[in-house]
């Protein structure tokens, strides 16, 4: 979805808020699986 700015500080508002979010997004899959990872190792020790 596209979303037209009527203008530039409108835009970077936008723009930023998508950046954000994507990092957000980023780090929150990198630890989930840094803790799927632990979770592995744990379990492969108990076993």
């Amino acid at each position: 979805m596209v979303v037209l700015p009527k203008n530039i500080k409108e835009f970077n508002q936008i723009y930023m808020e998508k950046k954000f979010f994507n990092v957000v997004l980023k780090n929150t899959v990198l630890q989930m699986d840094a803790v799927v990872a632990i979770v592995r190792v744990k379990y492969r020790i108990k076993k």
